[in-house]
């Protein structure tokens, strides 16, 4: 800010308004001026003027803005406001002014100041004009005591305390007056009250006239500025007022001569020579009776006792001054130090704040000694000995002789804890003194508190308190603080923070952040993904870049001229949120540019490196292990197995030395220095990772910002799996363009995926029974590895307690002839181990137990451990169990411990082995992305220039945040170590609003804190790593040895053993499966072979091999297996069902050669309007609205009036507002506890504000009405709105405490507990509402919850009964209404309730409109979110009225429809045209009404995969076609006759037709259909129109598409109509619903009656039953005589044998066929049916007969078995139909027992049929 505005100084306080402005202004932004509220240009848009400002030109110093204006003031104005002569330059014809200077002047001219005493007059003070004085030169006489040059006139303008000094003049004062007056406030009319300050003043001066004492009139200023301080203090809140108090002292003479008149005398002294008054020697002023000489004794004589006090207090030389406590040494000590000590401060503080300012990096570092250092010595110890407590007393004669004035003090315990402690307190007091003194010294401490705070808590409010009670700067400053941060970022770049030489990597990971309390909103998420970048160099002192290679420039800082420096800037230069506002912040903008994004060439404007970055010529010919990589890998299993020994060892062993853990043994050892890494936060994004998108914009940033391909040749980004797959697939789409970019694979990703591999390995064949001894509650985040820490103690310390127990049984087998038996073999490596001492935090003599480790491995380790890989090579043959964890130790789990000790110590041949080692698992087990990945990754190591290969080699592919070997951490880690770190910390207090202005002083933020707390622990003992602790290391030993006693209780690694792979863990030592024991056994060969093929093929690209298919192996482990199988839901069920009928359908039609007739229908209810669950379909009526905006609300006229608008049509005042409660109540409470609380919540919403602030005269707030029409069919749609879980809480009764449930929808998902919210809230608005009423005349109704009996309570009734008495009415009353009048007397708004009219409305939607039609008001204004409400409302004559609804109400947007504009709209829509022009006038809103009603409302179903707006544009297209009601196509939609329902089938043959306009594209409309069909009449006309759509419409899969049958479109007909009867009176009080079971609906019997519609007619489902009988469940007759007789089932149930029965299926004789044969009928007839009976002429004989169309035919009996053959009971005249209804599952066949493609013979079948048909006369 200072280099923007130098006359700000860095000590100076800047609102926080004023900052901005600054900043903007510097920025170009637009400004905001004074003066003008109009838009100002932008400069940045516009070129800077060629004018200069006039001022500038005197004043250069001075800023100015690219707005001038012309100069119109004069000279003298110049003059007085800026001290400037400008009359040289009036010569030059124009001269300007900016717009900074041009408001100054402005504002200069407008003060006014007092004529006498010069005090600023300011707007809020009281002016006087002289015009009526009378003398006025006795005026100027009399001011002439104030000032010596005024002269009064009319124009004079004088401060009001000058003008009463005028005024009262002359009238008679006493001294007792004026003090009786200030002690009882008596003040006259026109006397102005004085404030308590003045007031303060005026009683000292009664008090020094009564002593005979004059003063001085600057004495008597400083002490009325000490009072108004002191008042400031007292009285923050009036701080404003008071601040305006302090005058001149000339006003404060003015008002004391206003006051004592002339009592008062004013003596001033003149030079003798000149004559003039000498202000130099003040004013004195006396009292006019006083005694001059007594005045002057008095003086003198206190002056005398002033001096006396001063030599008393002067210390004595003799006197000795180790009495501490005694008075005069304190006194003279606060004497002396006081005003010295104060200068002091001022002046330290004025230092250190230049020394932190003049380098912000400074602050960052802290250190507390440089603090101290810069406090002044005086200071310090006067502190030092204020502040020392007991012990520090004893210790004061123990200080060496040191000079107070110039050293500083320390005590003796000043170097441990508890002193450093103490120090630190004493310098964080001193800090405050010095922010009490000025808060503008708030550096260090205070801005470092602030930073922390702010950091850690992200609580704006603590840091207030904490500012306020003077511990740290304001948020205000803080902001201040860290712009300037992050401009310095930007000044100094990379260079600052990295060293330009070192070799670099990039670091990209995502960054994901759920918010826990994040309000749910519809603009805002509640989580957060970005992505963040970091620079790292991993050895930035030794590792450099290669200077011909990798170095193609000297400087890092001087870019070339083609280098883009402007999205450098925008990687590490300002936040993205403080530049111009442009559509997207200009990073994004810069890499839009250079990111071509197209479908077709996508290409990156890179330039290829000089050097290649990938050399295919070192690829090698298979990815096996190098000879150093093996010699790294033997080397370790050397190291781990002495480790091994030496902790077991430790189990035998009585000595208490513990040995550290596995990393810290290895770091004891190898005692070396890393070098510590550096990092840089270069961005946070705020885009996702994971997308190609994010990564090019990352490409682009990395590549401006360190001036790749121009300054370096390559750069290398690591990231993890995902990150590392987008950047290798870019990398091959750009090809050379990327030529540039290494993808680097990170480390720690890889460690965290394996661990997943092993668990699924792993855990259920053990590691669960081991951990559950230890991790009781945390297994499943163990197995889940969520928390990598503990998953990774877990594997390395089961696998020590596991080879533990391995090394205990081979030492155990080991018998024989050794040269060391097993027990000395452990004596000797306890003796070494035991070496080791250690104390709290560190090890000792650690070379010499290195030197005794190392005799031992030349002595007999090396042999020891062949003879141990020798037994377990042997019992690994002998035993599977034994060799499937021998392989954990030494291949799979080795193979992480392998990465994860090469991570600790940078070792690179051990990363290349480990990863290795990992591939086969990866592949094995099915993890694709690392299966893939690692291939790639090693390809590319391997094909790196030797340059760069070398850094990795040297330890340079991994970092180290604090410079401590084996503690070094991959790339990936350290990302999220360090930068993900502090970006989850910032986001831990809400989602960012603007990540990238954040991320700038992420960097510094964190180090500053971490340093800080660095300083005040700085004297505590700081472990090199976490293991070397001795309570860690005891810990963790204790887990393994709880783990080996686990362990050892097995018989995994014995000789008596099961050979077959068993679970050891388990007591009878379960089997493994053959399944198991095959995967286990031989997963790592299974793997090895697909990652070489992977490699081969993929990688290689050996052209001998071929491509492997890539497959899942899917190997089984001892975890259960998943159940993949799923039960099939009623849908599926369904298709199946269809689907198998339908293939049915076409084979026999395909077998018999006969064409398919209609296809028919095979579920039982219409699946277009009906779901699988037998409910009606739910839709969006909200697009109705929306057809209608976009149809009506585009410009068609001047006086035309779009019906739809974003605010209220009609004016609020005096008007009428309607809220349905329904919607109101499901806004749940927010922060609230009881019921009533939400009560006064709800009226404080939706009743207040409409009287208070929009001036309605009525609210009205209206419920459903429970249960007062009975039986209604809303109750299907209520039970599929009440479904519950089963655990809400159902209240009984609800009262004004009652405390609000947890979760508001399960609240209101019981039905019960809505109805008693209603209730409750209805008598609640009784109570509350009047307090809100504010005017008379206003009502309040609520309506539809109040319960029967309501009267009685309230006592009112309009009737006039006794209140005893039952009154239908009354009981029945659902609304209440309360008047607000003025009491006449208290004019108190009072109101009082009086009963509504009453009304058997159920739903508000249509009592809405009863409500309407009742208001007096002209203008009504609707709130419902219904779009039925409107639609309802649509046909209804509510008058005059004016009505609007507000159906969406958020603060993004609110939107109205009014009805009328509506209305309006539609009667001139040309569409519709054809409705008016007819001889008959229809209701077209009416038939609006039907359509909406018909297409689907809460009472009727919506057709399915059909939108409203589909069937609105049908309708309007064909209208003329659909309702116009002429002979050729009768009917209209609101006509509730047969003939209405003519047009309801022609509405949905028209949506059918254009649904499947491919199927009948041999007609062009559905008109040309309908005309080309001939009938008898104008039903089967439609009936005939309607068969031909519905062909067309089936699919052949399921049947939503299926049109439904003539009858169930006639049902679905009904209920629409009865729901447009019930809307038509939506203005009738009382009513009565029509019967629903004549409309569409069944009312099932009961006690509990129940509603079910009524989807088809009962001759329909009971013919499709027939069908689907007849197609799929036959008779089971597999004999060779066939259906001979009635043990068929078919004969029994006189049914025709079909598809499904066996006889069809083998071809076996069947007597049904030969009579569907002999009546020559069609396949399509299935359901026909057989009577048999006997013959008449003989009982032998029988006759079958079979219907058909009303006529009886008879079969011949030529052929017929005799009756005993058959052996059936005949059933003359026996009606099937009821028992067809039920199948016969004994004969059923089974549905896997019949092939759905079934080529039946039935020419054959047909042909054996011996039976004539005679019919009946």
């Amino acid at each position: 800010m200072k280099n923007r505005t130098p006359a700000i100084s860095d000590f100076d306080c800047v609102c926080d308004s004023c900052r901005q402005l600054c900043y903007k202004r510097s920025k170009g932004k637009e400004v905001a001026t004074p003066d003008a509220k109009k838009k100002v240009s932008n400069p940045i848009e516009q070129p800077c003027s060629k004018k200069t400002c006039v001022i500038h030109k005197y004043i250069p110093s001075v800023i100015c803005t690219d707005k001038f204006h012309d100069l119109t003031f004069s000279a003298e104005d110049i003059k007085s406001c800026f001290n400037i002569d400008i009359e040289e330059a009036s010569s030059e014809n124009s001269l300007s002014i900016c717009h900074i200077h041009y408001c100054k002047l402005y504002n200069h001219k407008s003060l006014r100041y007092c004529e006498a005493c010069n005090c600023l007059l300011r707007p809020s003070d009281f002016v006087r004009k002289c015009t009526s004085l009378n003398d006025f030169k006795r005026a100027s006489v009399i001011l002439m005591q104030v000032s010596n040059n005024i002269n009064v006139s009319e124009d004079t303008v004088l401060c009001n305390t000058c003008f009463m000094l005028v005024y009262n003049e002359g009238k008679i004062v006493s001294l007792d007056n004026i003090e009786n007056q200030l002690n009882n406030d008596l003040y006259a009319d026109g006397d102005e009250k004085p404030t308590s300050a003045l007031k303060d003043v005026f009683l000292k001066v009664v008090k020094m006239f009564r002593s005979g004492e004059g003063f001085l009139l600057k004495d008597m200023h400083e002490f009325y500025c000490d009072r108004v301080d002191e008042h400031l203090q007292i009285q923050d809140q009036l701080s404003e007022s008071l601040a305006s108090e302090k005058k001149t002292s000339k006003w404060l003479l003015s008002a004391l001569l206003s006051k004592f008149d002339k009592l008062l005398c004013v003596h001033l002294i003149k030079d003798e020579e000149s004559g003039l008054t000498n202000h130099k020697l003040g004013t004195m002023l006396t009292y006019r009776h006083m005694d001059f000489k007594k005045a002057h004794h008095l003086s003198l004589v206190k002056q005398r006792f002033q001096k006396l006090k001063v030599q008393k207090d002067q210390p004595d030389e003799n006197q000795s001054t180790d009495n501490s406590n005694s008075f005069p040494s304190i006194a003279i000590m606060a004497y002396h130090v006081s005003t010295y000590l104060n200068r002091k401060l001022h002046e330290q503080a004025q230092s250190i704040c230049n020394t932190y300012l003049s380098d912000l990096q400074k602050m960052a570092e802290f250190n507390y000694d440089t603090l101290i250092n810069q406090i002044d010595p005086i200071v310090w110890n006067f502190f030092t000995a204020l502040t020392r407590n007991s012990v520090e007393n004893k210790n004061v004669e123990e200080l060496p002789d040191i000079d107070w004035q110039n050293d500083h003090i320390f005590f003796p315990n000043s170097n441990t804890n508890h002193g450093r402690q103490r120090l630190h307190q004493r310098a964080n007091a001193i800090m405050n003194l010095q922010f009490i003194l000025n808060n503008k010294y708030n550096y260090p401490m205070h801005i470092i508190m602030a930073n922390c705070i702010k950091r850690l808590s992200q609580s704006s409010k603590l840091l207030e308190i904490m500012n306020k009670s003077g511990l740290c700067t304001s948020e205000d400053t803080l902001e201040r603080f860290l712009e300037r941060v992050a401009e310095e970022k930007t000044a100094k770049g990379l260079s600052d923070y990295l060293k330009p030489d070192s070799f670099t990597v990039i670091s990209v990971d995502n960054v994901d952040f759920l918010a826990p309390f994040a309000s749910v909103t519809n603009c805002k998420d509640r989580s957060w993904h970005g992505t963040s970048i970091m620079a790292q160099q991993p050895k930035p002192i030794t590792e450099k870049w290669d200077s011909v290679g990798e170095k193609l420039v000297v400087d890092l800082n001087e870019p070339p001229d083609d280098i883009n420096n402007s999205a450098v800037s925008d990687v590490i230069g300002e936040p993205v949120a403080k530049k111009a506002r442009l559509a997207k912040p200009l990073a994004r903008r810069s890499l839009a540019s250079k990111f071509q994004y197209s479908s077709s060439d996508d290409q990156l404007s890179f330039v290829r490196p000089a050097y290649k970055t990938f050399i295919s010529s070192q690829l090698p010919d298979d990815f096996s292990h190098t000879e150093n990589e093996l010699l790294e890998s033997n080397k370790l299993t050397a190291n781990i197995f002495l480790y091994i020994l030496e902790r077991f060892a430790k189990t035998t062993s009585d000595a208490k030395v513990l040995l550290p853990g596995m990393k810290c043994k290895f770091a004891m050892e190898n005692e070396s220095e890393r070098e510590k890494s550096a990092f840089f936060y270069m961005s946070v994004l705020d885009e996702k990772a994971d997308n190609l998108i994010t990564m090019k914009h990352v490409l682009e940033l990395v590549h401006a910002a360190l001036q790749v391909s121009n300054v370096l040749n390559h750069m290398i980004i690591v990231g993890d799996a995902k990150t590392f797959e987008i950047l290798m697939k870019l990398k091959n789409q750009y090809g050379f363009d990327l030529e540039w970019l290494i993808p680097f694979i990170g480390d720690w990703h890889v460690l965290k995926n394996f661990q997943e591999v092993l668990m699924k390995i792993f855990w259920d064949a053990g590691l669960k029974d081991i951990a559950k001894n230890v991790h009781k509650g945390s297994l499943g985040k163990v197995q889940g590895c969520s928390i990598f820490k503990r998953t990774h103690r877990l594997i390395v310390q089961v696998y020590e307690a596991l080879y533990m127990h391995q090394i205990q049984s081979f030492l155990q087998h080991r018998t024989g002839d050794y040269e060391f038996s097993s027990t000395d073999i452990l004596k000797k490596i306890g003796e070494v181990v035991d070496s080791v001492s250690s104390d709290d935090e560190c090890f000792s003599d650690v070379e010499s137990f290195v030197k005794k480790q190392e005799a031992l491995k030349n002595k007999f380790i090396p042999d020891l451990q062949k003879e141990f890989e020798a037994f377990c090579e042997e019992m690994s043959v002998q035993f599977k169990t034994f060799k499937f964890w021998d392989s954990f130790l030494k291949k799979d789990c080795f193979s992480y411990i392998e990465l994860w000790i090469a991570i600790r110590t940078g070792n690179w041949n051990l990363r290349m082995s480990a990863l290795k080692n990992m591939s086969p698992a990866f592949h094995a087990f099915d993890r694709q992305n690392y299966s893939k990945l690692i291939p790639m990754h090693l390809k590319h190591m391997y094909a790196l220039p030797a340059y760069v290969m070398e850094h990795f080699k040297n330890g340079a592919w991994v970092s180290s945040i604090r410079g401590i070997d084996f503690a070094s951490i991959g790339f990936d880690e350290a990302h999220e170590m360090l930068i993900n770190r502090d970006c989850k910390m910032i986001l831990s207090g809400g989602l960012p609003s603007n990540i990238e202005k954040t991320a700038n002083i992420l960097q510094y933020q964190a180090a500053l804190i971490d340093n800080f707390h660095i300083q005040l622990c700085a004297n505590r003992k700081r472990v090199l790593h976490r293991d070397m602790s001795k309570s860690v290391i005891q810990n963790e030993f204790k887990n393994v040895l709880t783990y080996f006693n686990v362990i050892s209780n097995t018989s995994m690694f014995q000789s008596s053993q099961a050979a077959h792979l068993y679970l050891p863990f388990t007591s009878n030592l379960t089997p493994a499966t053959k399944g198991q024991e095959t995967d286990l056994m031989s997963f790592r060969e299974i793997g090895l072979g697909a990652f070489n093929d992977y490699v081969d093929s993929q990688i290689l690209h050996k052209t001998s091999n071929a491509k492997p298919v890539l497959r899942k192996h899917k190997l089984k482990t001892f975890a259960k297996e998943k159940i993949s199988g799923r039960k099939l839901n009623m849908v599926e069920k369904e298709k199946r069902i269809v689907t198998r009928c339908y293939k049915r359908t076409i084979a026999l039609s395909n077998s018999t050669n006969q064409p398919v007739g209609n296809l028919c229908q095979f579920l039982e209810t219409p699946r277009a309007i009906c779901t699988a669950a037998g409910l009606p379909y739910k839709g969006s009526k909200a697009i109705t609205y929306d057809f209608f905006e976009k149809r009506y609300n585009v410009e068609q006229g001047d006086n035309y009036i779009p019906p739809f608008s974003v605010s209220n049509p009609f004016p609020s005042e005096d008007g009428c507002f309607i809220a349905e409660g329904m919607n109101i109540i499901y806004l749940g409470p927010f922060n609230l506890k009881t019921f009533g609380d939400y009560a006064k919540f709800v009226v404080g919403r939706w009743v207040k504000p409409y009287f208070q602030n929009y001036g309605y005269r009525e609210v009205r707030i209206l419920f459903d009405q429970i249960e007062s029409q009975g039986l209604s069919p809303k109750d299907i749609e209520r039970g599929r709105r009440d479904k519950t879980d089963g655990d809400e809480e159902v209240y009984e009764e609800i009262k004004f405490y009652t405390q609000l449930p947890r979760n508001w929808q399960k609240f209101l998902k019981v039905r019960s507990n809505k109805h008693q919210l209603i209730s409750f809230l209805s008598y609640s608005f009784l109570d509350i509402v009047p307090s809100v009423m504010s005017k008379p005349g206003q009502v309040f109704i609520t309506s539809g919850g109040f319960n029967r009996g309501i009267l009685k309570r309230i006592k009112l009734c309009k009737h006039d009964h006794d209140s005893s008495q039952n009154c239908l009415d009354c009981e029945n009353v659902v609304g209440m209404k309360l008047l607000a009048v003025e009491n006449v007397h208290t004019r108190v708004i009072e109101s009082r309730p009086f009963h509504h009219f009453y009304h058997n409305h159920e739903e508000s939607d249509t009592q809405i409109w009863l409500h309407v039609a009742d208001t007096d008001c002209t203008n009504v204004h609707v709130y419902s979110i219904d779009r039925d409400v409107g639609i309802v409302g649509l046909p209804l004559d509510f008058g005059d009225k004016n009505v609007a609804i507000q159906f969406r109400l958020n603060l993004i947007k609110s939107q109205f429809v009014s009805i009328n504009a509506l209305r309006q709209a539609i009667l001139a829509d040309s569409d519709m045209s054809c409705l008016k022009n007819t001889v008959r006038q229809f209701d077209i809103f009416k038939i609006i009404q039907v359509l909406f009603i018909s297409t689907g409302c809460d009472c009727v179903s919506y057709f399915a995969n059909i939108g409203k707006t589909t069937i609105f544009k049908i309708f309007l297209q064909y209208c003329s076609f659909i309702t116009k009601g002429d002979p050729a196509s009768p009917g209209h939609l609101h006509d509730s006759s047969d003939v209405g329902l003519l047009s309801f089938y022609r509405l949905i043959g028209c949506v059918y037709f254009s649904k499947n306009r491919a199927s009948l594209n041999t007609f062009d409309t559905p008109l040309q259909l309908y005309n080309s069909i001939t009938a008898d009449n104008l039903l089967e006309k439609h009936f005939e129109f309607l068969n031909i759509v519905r062909k067309a419409s089936w699919n052949g899969t399921y049947e939503d598409e299926l049109l439904p049958s003539n009858d169930a479109l006639k049902y679905h007909w009904l209920r629409a109509c009865w729901v447009s009867s019930v809307w038509g009176q939506a203005l009738t009080k009382k009513f009565t619903y029509p019967d629903i079971q004549q409309f569409g609906w069944k009312v099932g019997s009961g006690d509990s009656p129940t509603v079910e519609v009524l989807w088809d007619s009962p001759e329909n489902v009971q013919s499709i039953k027939n069908h689907v009988k007849y197609l799929e469940r036959g008779c089971g007759c597999s004999s060779a005589l066939g259906c001979n007789n009635r043990r068929c089932s078919c004969i029994k149930d006189g049914r025709v044998c079909g598809p499904g029965c066996k006889c069809f299926q083998k071809n076996l004789p069947c007597k049904t066929k030969e009579v569907v044969a002999s009546s020559g009928d069609t396949p399509d007839n299935a359901g026909i049916h057989l009577n048999i009976q006997p013959n008449i002429e003989g009982n032998s004989d029988l006759e079958v007969q079979y219907e058909e169309d009303g006529s009886i035919g008879a079969l011949p009996n030529d052929d017929i078995h005799d009756a005993s053959e058959i052996n059936y009971e005949v059933d003359e005249g026996h009606d099937d139909d009821n028992e067809i209804t039920n199948y016969d599952d004994d004969d059923d066949v089974d549905d896997n027992d019949v092939d759905d493609d079934y080529n039946f013979n039935m020419i054959q079948l047909y042909s054996t049929l011996n039976y004539k048909v005679t019919r009946d006369p």
